[in-house]
C-alpha cells in the first residue's frame, strides 16, 4: 500500500496547482479554478484541465482513505462530480487504467434494452444491484469492464463430459455435470450439453472455445484480470443450474481460481457496505 501511496504523491507534484470548485445554478454547473485570492477563473471551456484539477482533489482524499481515514469525503466529491456531468472514471483511474475501460472490446449483445440502469461512472447494467455494484468499483478508483467477452477453452473437458453423459445416449436423462442429472431434450450430438445458457450456445465444436460474459472485469498493476459475477437471481433452479455451469468451466480449465474470481449474491447487497469491503480486500490492494 506504501507503494501505491507513493506513486499517486509523484502524480500529485506533477498536476497543475491551484483548486477546482463548482458553481452551481438551478441551471448549469460552472468549473472555477481558484489560485489564491483575487485569482478565480472560468474553466468550463477546457475541459482538460477539469479533469486535472478534479483528479488533484480526488488523489488528495483518497491518499487519506489509504492511510486509514474515513472515506465519506471522497464518495461525497465523486457524487458531486458526477452530478455536475464529469466522467468519473476519467478522474478516479490513471491513464493506462482509463485507457483500458475503453478500449473497444467486444461485450454481451445479448437483450441490450435490459441495460437501463446508470452507474456513476455511466456503465449501464441490467439491475439496481449490477449498478450499485458498478459505483462502488466507480467510487474505489478501480478499473472495470462489464460483460466483457471472455474465450473459454474447452477442449480438454470435452471427453470427461461426453463419459460422465453416457446414459443420455442409451435413451435416459442428460447428465448436468455440474448441477447433477438435469432432463433436457438436446440433439445427441450435443448430449453433454446443458442449451439453456449463452455458454453452450456460443460453443464451438471445430475450435473447442466458446464465450463467456463475466459481470465484471477488472484489470491488476500486473496485467491479470480478476473477474467478478453477481448472481442476482440465485433463487431461480435454472439459473442457479446455467450459472453453476459457467463457473464450473472457468475454475476447471484454470481460466479463474480463489486468486482471480469473485462471486457475489442478492443478499451481499442487501448487507450495507459488504460490496465495498469485499472489493477493498479483494481488488484494492492489486490495482
Amino acid at each position: 500500500m506504501n507503494k501505491r501511496i507513493e506513486r499517486l504523491t509523484r502524480e500529485l507534484q506533477r498536476l497543475p496547482e491551484g483548486s477546482l470548485y463548482l458553481k452551481r445554478s438551478s441551471k448549469y454547473t460552472a468549473f472555477v479554478h481558484y489560485v489564491g485570492p483575487g485569482e478565480v477563473h472560468n474553466i468550463n471551456q477546457n475541459l482538460e484541465f477539469v479533469y486535472a484539477l478534479a483528479r488533484k482533489k480526488y488523489i488528495r482524499l483518497y491518499i487519506d482513505v489509504l492511510k486509514g481515514t474515513a472515506r465519506n469525503k471522497l464518495d461525497s466529491l465523486l457524487e458531486s462530480y458526477a452530478a455536475a456531468g464529469l466522467d468519473i472514471p476519467r478522474i478516479t483511474l490513471t491513464k493506462e487504467q482509463y485507457a483500458w475501460t475503453h478500449e473497444n472490446y467486444k461485450t454481451n449483445t445479448f437483450k441490450p434494452e435490459e441495460k437501463t440502469y446508470r452507474s456513476l461512472g455511466g456503465t449501464m447494467t441490467r439491475s439496481k444491484s449490477e449498478r450499485e455494484i458498478a459505483n462502488q468499483y466507480d467510487l474505489l478508483g478501480i478499473p472495470m469492464r462489464y460483460e466483457a467477452e471472455l474465450l473459454v477453452d474447452l477442449s480438454s473437458l470435452i471427453a470427461e463430459l461426453e463419459l460422465c453423459t453416457a446414459d443420455y445416449r442409451r435413451g435416459r436423462s442428460l447428465f448436468h455435470y455440474s448441477s447433477g442429472v438435469c432432463v433436457w431434450n438436446v440433439p445427441p450430438e450435443l448430449s453433454w450439453m446443458n442449451m439453456r445458457g449463452s455458454l453452450w450456445r456460443s460453443f464451438d465444436s471445430r475450435t473447442g472455445m466458446t464465450r463467456i460474459f463475466p459481470d465484471y472485469s477488472s484489470l491488476t498493476f500486473d496485467n491479470e484480470i480478476i473477474y467478478h459475477e453477481h448472481e442476482g437471481v440465485a433463487s431461480n433452479p435454472f439459473y442457479r443450474c446455467t450459472s453453476s455451469d459457467r463457473a464450473f468451466i472457468m475454475r476447471e480449465t484454470g481460466t479463474v481460481s480463489e486468486r482471480n474470481l469473485i462471486t457475489t449474491f442478492e443478499c451481499d447487497i442487501e448487507a450495507s457496505g459488504l460490496i465495498r469491503d469485499l472489493l477493498s480486500a479483494k481488488v484494492l490492494p492489486r490495482i
